[in-house]
């Protein structure tokens, strides 16, 4: 039998699920007596104690098979040489060491990633690098940061899924047998193996690790299976094939990955979230929490076992679209492609928003500081200089499409001197953006054009234009004013989507209020504002129907919010909100009020009234009369 024959890796494959099958009960019982148990804590989903390190089980059976083979065929390895195969074997000991004095000991994550880069270094050594399966010729250096970047992601990556029942495992099988497809469809049969002695150790694995699991892989076994994963696609490809040997991997190893570039944004965010007391804490970017995929899916009803053939079918969707990628090169790929992207674009809209939300509240903190707020004025300058010049250049590839010099030197001083001087004139750099509203939009708005047409006018009467130059200076004032206020409305519109995003987790609280507000008018725009003001701090209650007299503004959106009726139709509008609070937002007669205080009273609604008024403060020692002006007083009544 040929050593490149699909059928001998059925048989590796099969071979190595039978060692773990038979390795793993007297490993069990192995990793109990030396108390190497997963305790239940708020950080675990498991509920009772459960033997971890399950997985040197799959990093004997890996070496037993590899073994095997060297025994069959007198070959150390058909996917490495034999100075290769030793380096990878001394590595992956390494990888395996660390990962079950983890297991035992807990070790601190800066010694995990010690040994990561470790094992990454002696691979490199061994000529397994990025550069091998990239398009370009890179320095060293370069080849050296990118090769220890692709093993740290990948190993952390099956490191960090690894926290559920037969989650690590089962991806680490479907992905292995989607690279493997991938390598036999190119001829690559061989190179293979170890995929398929890793796909069958980990099929033995499921046996004992799917939920209700009896033992989990431990960092010494999701680590391992990290370090094959990413070792084999830099060994199967080549500097013509990108995509089978790059870009398939990627796909295929896609939700383990995924997770890992959301928990490193996610933690990264929070690291840069300022505590009460204005400090920073780095070491959060380390920190485990209770926010990956697994998580969610759980957070949701489903059980482990739903939860993992969720995750499943989402990883096949990707191994389909790889294989399918690496193998064809037909226009119907494209329609795979569309596929996968709304598959992509779905779990980031449904999984990413924790980290939306953290992007958002890392940004509005780092606005409200007293350095960054120093820094606003000279930054605004700095961007809009930017944005003017870089709006002249393509304006003018924009205008003439053929090329051309590029006339900064005649004409474009005149745009920029006017702008700025404008900006200057009207308070552009004095305004607070963070509070802007409309006015001070418009304001700016104003500005850009006035400055724009006092240059165009200039060039006019100085006769400085060319064919040409009313268009490129159409574009140019579109390409300079959209960055311009988009980048002084990017906190109103940071809190807008927190706000939302705060009204979204609200509304599957099973605790949040329900407000019906009563009142559509200027008091709830005060009443809204306020609120995203406040969105660092959680709201306790959101805003589910929106009331109010005017007929006028009967099924109008006002902030957001549709005016869904009246107080004549409170009974049905609470019906179908499900509101729990009347929210009064406005100003209300002694009749309407007595209205609207009946009908909660008869619909069960708790009140509460947001107000937004001038009240007088009394000084020490001041009495009433004395704090009253004195056209107060001349309304007030005398008193006989």
């Amino acid at each position: 039998m040929s050593f490149s024959s699909p059928w001998l890796l059925l048989l590796l494959f099969a071979t190595s699920a039978l060692a773990v099958l038979i390795l793993v009960p007297p490993l069990r019982a192995m990793l109990v007596k030396l108390g190497i148990v997963d305790q239940p804590s708020a950080r675990r989903i498991n509920r009772k104690p459960i033997p971890r390190g399950g997985g040197l089980s799959i990093f004997v059976a890996f070496l037993a098979a590899a073994a095997a083979w060297h025994a069959a065929t007198g070959l150390y390895s058909p996917w490495l040489s034999a100075a290769q195969y030793g380096m990878f074997v001394k590595a992956a000991c390494v990888i395996v060491v660390v990962g079950v004095l983890d297991d035992a000991l807990d070790l601190k994550p800066l010694l995990k990633l010690a040994g990561q880069i470790v094992a990454a270094l002696m691979l490199y050594e061994a000529g397994m690098s990025i550069e091998n399966a990239i398009w370009l010729d890179v320095p060293p250096i370069v080849d050296l940061g990118l090769t220890l970047a692709w093993y740290i992601i990948i190993i952390n990556a099956f490191n960090l899924i690894d926290g559920m029942d037969g989650l690590a495992s089962g991806l680490a099988l479907i992905g292995s047998f989607g690279l493997s497809l991938c390598l036999v469809g190119r001829g690559l049969a061989a190179k293979a193996v170890p995929l398929a002695i890793l796909g069958g150790a980990c099929l033995g694995f499921l046996r004992y690790n799917f939920n209700p699991a009896s033992v989990f892989l431990g960092d010494c076994g999701s680590m391992f299976i990290g370090l094959v994963m990413a070792t084999v696609p830099l060994l199967t490809g080549g500097k013509t094939a990108f995509v089978a040997s790059i870009l398939s991997p990627l796909l295929i190893m896609g939700v383990p990955l995924f997770d890992t570039v959301l928990a490193i944004w996610r933690r990264s965010m929070r690291a840069a979230i300022a505590n009460e007391e204005g400090k920073y804490d780095i070491s959060r970017v380390i920190r485990p929490d209770m926010d990956h995929l697994h998580h969610r899916f759980l957070s949701t009803g489903l059980t482990q076992r739903r939860a993992a053939w969720a995750l499943y079918f989402v990883s096949l969707v990707m191994v389909a679209v790889a294989v399918g990628v690496s193998l064809f090169s037909d226009r119907t790929m494209g329609i795979v492609l569309v596929g996968a992207l709304i598959v992509v674009a779905i779990m980031v809209r449904h999984l990413s928003r924790v980290e939306l939300w953290d992007t958002g509240q890392a940004f509005l903190s780092m606005y409200r500081t007293p350095r960054f707020a120093k820094m606003l004025m000279p930054m605004y300058l700095a961007l809009d200089l930017v944005f003017m010049v870089a709006a002249w250049i393509f304006s003018f590839r924009l205008a003439f499409p053929s090329g051309g010099a590029i006339r900064l030197v005649s004409v474009f001083p005149l745009f920029l001197m006017f702008t700025m001087a404008a900006m200057l004139a009207t308070g552009i750099y004095r305004r607070v953006w963070g509070k802007g509203d409309a006015r001070d939009f418009a304001v700016l708005a104003i500005s850009l054009f006035a400055g724009w047409l006092a240059a165009v006018s200039f060039a006019i009467i100085l006769d400085m234009r060319y064919p040409g130059f009313n268009r490129q200076a159409l574009i140019f004032l579109f390409l300079s004013s959209v960055p311009i206020m988009t980048m002084r409305g990017i906190r109103i519109l940071v809190a807008h989507f927190l706000e939302a995003s705060e009204t979204i987790r609200l509304s599957s609280s099973p605790t949040a209020i329900r407000y019906v507000a009563y009142g559509a008018g200027d008091n709830f725009a005060a009443y809204d504002a306020a609120m995203r003001g406040t969105i660092i701090g959680r709201r306790d209650g959101f805003v589910a129907a929106l009331i109010d007299d005017d007929p006028m503004l009967r099924g109008r959106l006002m902030h957001g919010h549709r005016v869904v009726g009246s107080l004549d139709d409170i009974d049905h509008v609470v019906a179908s909100s499900g509101a729990t609070c009347l929210l009064i937002v406005c100003a209300l007669r002694p009749e309407n009020r007595e209205r609207a205080m009946a009908a909660a009273a008869r619909l069960g609604l708790s009140v509460r009234e947001w107000r937004c008024y001038i009240e007088d403060v009394l000084l020490p020692g001041q009495s009433a009369e004395k704090s009253k002006t004195p056209a107060q007083r001349r309304r007030s009544p005398t008193r006989k």
